[in-house]
Formats: C-alpha cells, sequence, structure tokens
C-alpha cells in the first residue's frame, strides 16, 4: 500500500482538503462623469435670445399721439441767467469737483456712480452694473417738462451659464413699461428670453428687471418716449393749461 491510499489511513482520520484557488479580485467599475452644473443648467434652452422687434413702438396708456421730435420741439428750454461770461464762469465753477457735489444745478438730476474704481481685468464695470439696476439717469428741467433720458444695460455679465449656452456679449434688449402719477415716472423693464433670465438668476448683481421711480417737484400730466438702442428717453410734461401739447 502507498501512502497516499486511503486504505492506509485510519477510519477516523480527517480527509486531506482539497487545494483552494484563490478568487478572483472583483472587478471595480469607475462612476461615471457627472456634469459640472445640474442637468437643467447644462442644457441650455432653444431661445436664448429673444426677438426685440416692436418693443420701440410701444404705446402706454397717458401717453401723447404723434413723433417725439414733433413734440420735442414743443419743449421750452430754460436758459441760463445773466451773461455770456457769467455763465462760462458758472460752468467752470461747476466742473470742479467739489463744487458740482455741493452745488448741483437745480434744474438738473444726473445719477451716476460716484467712483467707478478699478478698471482693471477681472473688476467688473460699476456703471453698467448700475444700469441694470435702473439707476443710471439724467432728468433735466425745461420750462413746461422734464426730460428723462435713463441708461438700459450695454453689457450681459460675465457668468458659467453665458459661457456654456454660448450668449451674446451684448445686452439683448429689455422689455419695458412706463406709467405716469401725479408727480413722479415709473419704468419697469424687464429680461427678455429663457436663457437670460436664467442667467441672471444665477449672476450676482444680475437682477432679472428693475423699477425705476423718478419723482418731480412739479405736478406732471402726459409724456412721450422713444427708444434709441439702449437709451430710452422720455419728455413728461408739467400739469399746467398751456405747458401739455394737444395730441396729434
Amino acid at each position: 500500500m502507498t501512502p497516499d491510499d486511503p486504505s492506509a489511513r485510519p477510519a477516523d482520520a480527517p480527509a486531506i482538503a482539497a487545494p483552494v484557488t484563490p478568487a478572483a479580485p472583483p472587478v471595480i467599475v469607475p462612476p461615471a462623469a457627472m456634469p459640472t452644473m445640474p442637468i437643467t443648467m447644462a442644457i441650455a434652452p432653444e431661445e436664448t435670445v429673444a426677438n426685440s422687434a416692436g418693443l420701440a413702438r410701444k404705446h402706454f396708456p397717458g401717453e401723447l399721439e404723434g413723433d417725439y421730435a414733433e413734440i420735442m420741439r414743443r419743449v421750452e428750454l430754460i436758459r441760463a441767467p445773466g451773461s455770456a461770461l457769467r455763465r462760462l464762469a458758472r460752468a467752470i465753477v461747476q466742473s470742479l469737483p467739489l463744487a458740482r457735489q455741493r452745488r448741483r444745478a437745480p434744474d438738473s438730476d444726473d445719477r451716476h456712480v460716484a467712483f467707478d474704481g478699478f478698471a482693471r481685468a477681472g473688476h467688473e464695470d460699476k456703471l453698467e452694473r448700475d444700469r441694470r439696476y435702473g439707476t443710471v439717469y439724467r432728468v433735466t428741467e425745461a420750462r413746461n417738462a422734464y426730460l428723462v433720458r435713463l441708461e438700459m444695460p450695454r453689457r450681459t455679465p460675465y457668468s458659467a451659464l453665458k459661457q456654456a449656452w454660448k450668449l451674446p456679449d451684448e445686452m439683448p434688449a429689455y422689455d419695458y413699461t412706463i406709467s405716469l402719477g401725479d408727480d413722479f415716472l415709473a419704468i419697469r423693464a424687464g429680461l427678455r428670453g429663457e436663457a437670460i433670465r436664467r442667467a441672471a438668476y444665477v449672476s450676482p448683481s444680475f437682477p432679472s428687471q428693475f423699477l425705476t421711480r423718478i419723482e418731480f417737484a412739479q405736478p406732471v400730466a402726459a409724456f412721450k418716449h422713444r427708444m434709441e438702442g439702449k437709451l430710452l428717453e422720455v419728455i413728461v410734461f408739467k400739469r399746467a393749461a398751456d405747458a401739455i401739447p394737444s395730441a396729434a
């Protein structure tokens, strides 16, 4: 009998275990690459830029009929008092920074940022930022009217969505409404188009709409507006029997 013969072992002897084959290492599947932004933001809306047709031809309740240029000729501008030499001296004095802050002309109201600050790359233009809040405007008083010039936003601010959706650098036209009260003018403007509105939701200092309320020292009764590019101009006539031109 050979040593490997089972009959040579005692009956109670343990059986010889078979050799164990090592298990294969588990297969590790790498996780799928995840997008850097939510899927709702990674997919651009079908309409990236809204059509601006018809915005320049809007007409609102209380607005005068007729051509803007024709109605503008009925505005009676206020001439500066005094001689030409006095007007020149006054203009020089008011051009000084401190004098401009302390002696603002009573017939003009110019709303701009006081100090724009840094202008290097990485610092946003503060004037353009204020345009998005509707705070960059100028009001000039005439004898029978007020002339309002409000600057609309011009540039689309940088954001991840702007880069991903390839939005234009030029700001799309805002939709707007104008209403007149007893002594104030209200201008409400908002973004148009799903893509630009969603970009505003995730971008700093970029509201999707703004409301500008301009108050006047005298009661007003009628107005006429026009939109030229990114500039909104409004003629607001004072409330007087001979101040408001008849509707064309």
